[in-house]
């Protein structure tokens, strides 16, 4: 487990395609800053802020991986 909490490790089976991906994803050192900026957001109660503290991983044909920096509504 050395290389975390700087890096993710990922692995997946891409059905359509049948090939399996294995990615190790280096985590940029200013993320942890972005992450903890807070970001506005909208909803039917009204607009709030929040930091930015999910980290999402979107996988995409041909092994492409898309990572998105977020914040999620929450519960009060």
């Amino acid at each position: 487990m050395d290389p975390f909490p700087n890096y993710i490790g990922i692995q997946w089976v891409f059905f359509a395609e049948q090939k399996f991906y294995q990615r190790l994803i280096s985590i940029p050192e200013e993320w942890p800053s972005l992450m903890e900026v807070p970001a506005l957001y909208e909803t039917s109660l009204g607009e709030f802020e929040a930091p930015r503290d999910t980290l999402t991983l979107g996988l995409a044909p041909g092994g492409e991986i898309v990572v998105w920096i977020m914040n999620q509504i929450a519960m009060k």
